[in-house]
C-alpha cells in the first residue's frame, strides 16, 4: 500500500556527485577517470573508447544481418549521433583495427533545411559544412535535398539521380524547383507542428528508400541513439503508432520489403556519445530549430527532464517499449501503408475503439457537411472523411483506406492530401487495383482446407 499521504511530493534521489579527480578506471584500476556513465561506472579514456568500440561492433556481430564485402547505405545528417557513427565505421575498417569491419559504405547526406525554415544561403552554407567532413573521410559521398522526394523517377529502375559531391563543390545541386514548390506548398497545407514533424520523418526515410534501390542497396544504417529513440517511442503513441513500436525501437527495422534499416548506435545514450565526440576531438554540424517544437520537442524535455533526475529513465521506456512491441513475421504489401510503408493497423472490428472514433466524428461533422459541401463547392470543406462533393477534394478515400492510423491522423492535418508525394497517390491506387481483383476473383480461389 502507497504510504504518500495526499498533498506529500515524491523527490527525486539524486546521485552523490563525486570528484572524478577521486575515482578509478573500473577496468583497469590505474588511470584517472574521464567519464562516468550507467550512473556509477568509472572507466579512463582508452577503457571508454574500448568499451565503445566493443558496443558498436558487437551490435552487428549479434544480429549478423549484414554479410561480408556487403555495401551499406550510411545516412549521416550532421548531428552528434552520425558524427559518433562514422567515426566508429572509419575506426572499425582501418588497417590498425583488431577486429574489422567486413562491409563497405557509402554515405548519403539529405537536405531537409526547409523543415527547418533555413533559407537558400543558409542551406548551401550548412551543406558547404556537412560534406566537407564527409569528403574528408575517403568514403564514397552522395548528396541529396529532401525535394527529390516529391519526384515522380521510379525508384524501381534507376531511382533518384546521384549527384558524386566533388572536393571541389560543397553545395548540392538546387535544380529541383518543380520539386521544391510542392514540397513547400505541402508543408504549407500542414495546419500542425507536430503532424509536419511527422511528415518529415516519413519524406526522408522514403527518400532513403529510394536512393537505396537506385543504388541496389538493402541495407541502410541509422544514427539513431537509445535516448532519440525513447523520445521517439513517447511521440509515436502519443500519435497513435503505438502498433508500430517494434519496427521503431528494433535494430533491424522490417517494414520495407526491399530496404532494412540498422540502428547501430542504439545501445548509445546521447551522455556516451558526447564523451566519444569530445575524447576524439570531433565537431558536429546540427541545425537548431527556432520554430515551435510540436509533440516531439515537448517529449523530449519531458523525457530530458526526467533523465536528469532519474538516470534509468531512458533505459526503463526502452525496456518497456521492446515489451509492449507487436512482432509481425510477415509483411502482406497490399497490406502495409502507403505512406510508412508499416503494416495496416486499421482492420478492426466494429466493435472496436477506432470504428467508435470514426462514427462519432462522422455524426459530429454531419450538419457542417450539409451545409458547406455541395457539389457546386469550389473549395474544400477540410473535413477529410471522404464526403466532400466539391472540385477540390480534401482526401482521397483510396488513400485514407491505404494509411495506418498514425498517418491518418497526420493527413487530418492537410488540407489537401493531393500533395502528397505521386508515389504515395500511386501506391495507394495500386493497393485499391489489387483489392478489387482479389475481390473478382475470391469466389475461384482455392482454399487451403479445400484443397486438402
Amino acid at each position: 500500500m502507497c504510504s504518500i499521504q495526499e498533498g506529500e511530493l515524491l523527490q527525486p534521489k539524486r546521485q552523490p556527485s563525486s570528484s572524478l579527480r577521486d575515482r578509478k578506471c573500473m577496468k583497469c584500476s590505474n588511470e584517472e577517470t574521464v567519464v562516468i556513465i550507467r550512473i556509477n561506472d568509472a572507466f579512463c579514456k582508452d577503457c571508454f573508447l574500448q568499451y565503445c568500440t566493443h558496443k558498436f561492433r558487437s551490435a552487428f556481430g549479434k544480429s549478423r544481418l549484414i554479410r561480408d564485402k556487403e555495401q551499406v547505405l550510411v545516412a549521416h545528417s550532421g548531428g552528434p549521433a552520425s558524427c559518433a557513427m562514422l567515426h566508429l565505421i572509419q575506426e572499425g575498417t582501418s588497417r590498425r583495427a583488431h577486429k574489422k569491419l567486413r562491409f563497405s559504405s557509402v554515405l548519403v547526406f539529405i537536405d531537409d533545411g526547409v523543415f527547418h525554415g533555413l533559407t537558400l544561403v543558409e542551406r548551401k552554407a550548412r551543406n558547404a559544412q556537412v560534406l566537407k567532413q564527409l569528403i574528408s573521410s575517403g568514403l564514397d559521398v552522395h548528396a541529396y535535398a529532401i525535394e527529390q522526394v516529391m519526384s515522380t523517377t521510379s525508384s524501381a529502375s534507376l531511382g533518384l539521380p546521384v549527384q558524386a559531391v566533388s572536393a571541389d563543390s560543397f553545395e548540392i545541386l538546387c535544380s529541383f524547383d518543380s520539386e521544391c514548390k510542392q514540397l513547400e506548398a505541402l508543408l504549407a497545407a500542414t495546419t500542425s507542428d507536430t503532424s509536419r514533424q511527422s511528415l518529415q520523418h516519413v519524406l526522408r526515410q522514403r527518400l532513403l528508400i529510394q536512393v537505396a534501390n537506385g543504388m541496389g542497396i538493402n541495407k541502410v544504417l541509422l544514427g539513431n541513439s537509445t535516448t532519440s529513440l525513447a523520445v521517439q517511442m513517447m511521440s509515436n503513441v502519443a500519435q497513435g503508432r503505438g502498433a508500430h513500436l517494434l519496427y521503431d525501437m528494433s535494430f533491424a527495422d522490417l517494414r520495407s520489403t526491399s530496404v532494412t534499416f540498422v540502428r547501430p548506435m542504439r545501445e548509445f545514450t546521447t551522455h556516451e556519445i558526447e564523451h566519444y565526440l569530445l575524447l576524439n576531438q570531433l565537431g558536429t554540424i546540427d541545425v537548431i530549430s527556432t520554430g515551435p517544437k510540436g509533440l516531439e520537442g515537448l517529449t523530449s524535455d519531458f523525457v530530458l527532464g526526467l533523465q536528469a533526475d532519474f538516470p534509468n529513465t531512458v533505459s526503463t521506456i526502452m525496456r518497456t517499449g521492446e515489451k509492449i512491441g507487436v512482432s509481425h513475421s510477415e509483411i502482406d504489401i497490399d497490406l502495409c501503408c502507403s505512406l510508412c510503408q508499416a503494416p495496416l493497423d486499421t482492420d478492426v472490428g466494429p466493435s472496436s475503439a477506432l470504428a467508435a472514433t470514426q462514427f462519432s466524428e462522422v455524426v459530429s461533422r454531419g450538419n457542417r457537411q450539409s451545409s458547406r459541401c455541395s457539389s457546386e463547392a469550389t473549395e474544400c470543406c477540410g473535413q477529410g472523411d471522404g464526403s466532400c462533393q466539391s472540385s477540390t477534394r480534401c482526401e482521397l478515400p483510396d488513400l485514407r483506406r491505404s494509411l495506418c492510423y498514425g498517418c491518418r491522423l497526420m493527413c487530418k492535418d492537410l488540407k489537401d492530401t493531393s500533395l502528397l508525394p505521386a508515389s504515395v497517390q500511386s501506391n495507394a491506387l495500386q493497393v485499391k487495383n489489387r483489392a478489387e481483383m482479389r475481390a473478382s476473383i475470391q469466389n475461384f480461389l482455392i482454399e487451403d482446407d479445400d484443397a486438402k
